[in-house]
């Protein structure tokens, strides 16, 4: 479970750090929807220490896009993961207000091309379709490889929209986290955990005035106690289900190069090195059912064979550590050496 913060500067960053958050995400101009920020505070709020997904969007406005929006898109992704963002959060709509597969898989295969790690957001384009749950089911189909994707469940406030996200949380493959988001309210986020959002997204702003008289101007800036109490609203949510707010659980998708499911040499040497993390990790081929990774019985069968997509997960600190060697394993051809 994750407490993200949008933030538009680098102290709204050191502000959710402070607070608890778990990561942020980046962008500028946040009440016109939030577009692409620069090269310059992207580093300044990577050097804040909290892992950064960067929205990527060229305008404010609808998410149907032109062959030069999306070109600008995909060039924006390519500069923002060299520039060591850990992920993304992307999106495209046809006119028809489905999802826009092809736009979607240029965006996100640039990202994939410079990091196979970045993580992919879909971003709230989602909240203004007719059919939420059709376009989420066209997202999951697609097989772009999409860890999460940021709802308000089509409301103006997700606390309203907690029926869709439920829905969408029961859609959602294993290691796939629906991220509650848009209007999110401190009171609201324990029923959105319980409706099966794996995280928790909200901006924290606060208005504050500056000037005087005629030259009054108001600016949002991240509040602190905001912060700190959608953090502790998390924890208690989890303490509710039973969960430890101590513990988190990060996965990662990836292509495997070897018939990890089928032959019982590259399976071996895939739980050894399960083994050896010495944390709880699953392994699901997508979007099936997880299975025990340190038993070599359940993972040869997943029958996953080469070119298959699998989702680990790991629970418990360092687990991001551990997922990426076992990502590199997999990436590997097992079966040649």
């Amino acid at each position: 479970m994750q407490l993200e913060i949008a933030v538009t500067n680098v102290l709204g960053a050191r502000t959710a750090a402070e607070g608890g958050a778990h990561r942020v995400e980046l962008c500028s101009v946040l009440d016109t929807g939030g577009v692409t920020p620069s090269a310059g505070l992207l580093e300044r709020v990577i050097d804040v220490g909290l892992p950064v997904s960067v929205l990527v969007r060229c305008r404010p406005g609808d998410f149907v896009y032109s062959t030069d929006e999306v070109d600008t898109m995909v060039a924006e992704v390519r500069a923002v993961v060299r520039a060591g963002a850990t992920g993304v959060v992307v999106g495209a709509l046809t006119r028809a207000g489905g999802f826009d597969g092809e736009a979607t898989l240029r965006m996100a295969g640039a990202a994939r091309e410079v990091n196979p790690q970045c993580t992919l957001t879909f971003h709230r384009a989602i909240d203004v379709v007719k059919d939420p749950v059709g376009v989420f089911q066209s997202l999951l189909a697609s097989g772009l490889g999409f860890n999460r994707v940021l709802t308000s469940g089509g409301c103006d406030h997700a606390g309203d929209g907690v029926e869709t996200i439920r829905k969408l949380a029961e859609l959602a493959p294993p290691g796939f986290e629906i991220l509650a988001g848009g209007g999110v309210t401190i009171p609201a986020i324990g029923q959105l955990i319980a409706a099966g959002a794996g995280g928790i997204h909200l901006s924290a702003k606060n208005a504050v005035r500056y000037g005087e008289g005629e030259e009054v101007d108001v600016r949002y800036e991240t509040d602190l106690d905001t912060v700190k109490a959608a953090r502790a609203a998390v924890d208690d949510a989890l303490v509710g289900t039973g969960a430890s707010p101590d513990s988190s659980s990060v996965s990662r998708q990836v292509v495997i190069a070897s018939a990890v499911g089928l032959h019982a040499r590259p399976a071996a040497l895939f739980v050894q090195a399960v083994g050896a993390t010495g944390l709880p990790i699953t392994i699901a081929k997508t979007p099936g059912d997880p299975v025990d990774a340190h038993s070599i019985l359940s993972v040869m069968g997943l029958g996953a064979k080469h070119g298959d997509t699998v989702t680990l997960t790991a629970e418990g600190e360092g687990g991001e550590v551990a997922l990426d060697s076992l990502v590199e394993l997999l990436s590997r051809d097992l079966d040649a050496e």
